[in-house]
């Protein structure tokens, strides 16, 4: 009964040691799997912070850019990602360009509405110019007119003047005429002065 226990224990001590061997296998499976993925996840970052300088390169150019170069900024940009993740597997390669998917969307978007806002104040400043040249050709017509009136008075009025004052001179010529005939008269007279009329 004592030797049945015994080899009891030592067969559970077997299977312990076998069980315990098996876990540290495993644990050091583990390890190495976990040591592989700290690798990729450095590549990876790595990857990405190549993509971040890219993008921003990306951006500045762009931005720069005339709109006809969205389409082969968006393809130039895919093929320099590709080059600078050579060393990295498809699989990592193939994730990173659907992450950086959005950002081409964003930039072709941002390029677009940039074309799109340069046209319109294009058109506006056409608008404008337009409208100030129609405003100042109106000014100008406008000035002539009013400096062409203000003329036309001022003559009509220095020659309504000159009338009057020939009229007045006439006047004045005919009153002196009638006083110069008076004097005549009296004279004639012998200094008489003519008799008032009633």
């Amino acid at each position: 009964m004592t030797q049945s226990a015994d080899d009891r224990i030592f067969g559970l001590i077997a299977v312990a040691e076998d069980q315990q061997a098996a876990v540290r296998a495993g644990i050091e499976g583990l390890a190495l799997e976990r040591a592989a993925l700290a690798k990729d996840r450095v590549t990876l970052m790595q990857a990405a912070e190549q993509l971040q300088k890219v993008s921003e390169e990306l951006t500045k150019v762009v931005l720069r850019a005339a709109p006809q170069m969205v389409e082969a900024a968006g393809k130039g940009t895919r093929e320099a990602i590709k080059t600078a993740l050579v060393d990295v597997g498809e699989d990592t390669t193939r994730v990173v360009t659907s992450a950086a998917q959005p950002t081409f969307d964003r930039v072709e978007d941002t390029v677009k509405a940039a074309t799109t806002v340069q046209l319109q104040l294009w058109a506006t400043v056409r608008e404008i110019r337009r409208k100030w040249t129609w405003m100042v050709a109106c000014a100008v017509a406008g000035g002539v007119l009013a400096t062409g009136l203000l003329a036309y008075g001022a003559v009509w009025w220095q020659s309504r003047e000159l009338e009057r004052l020939a009229g007045q001179r006439d006047q004045l010529i005919g009153e002196i005429n009638g006083l110069q005939g008076q004097a005549d008269q009296a004279r004639r007279n012998g200094g008489k002065r003519p008799p008032k009329a009633p």
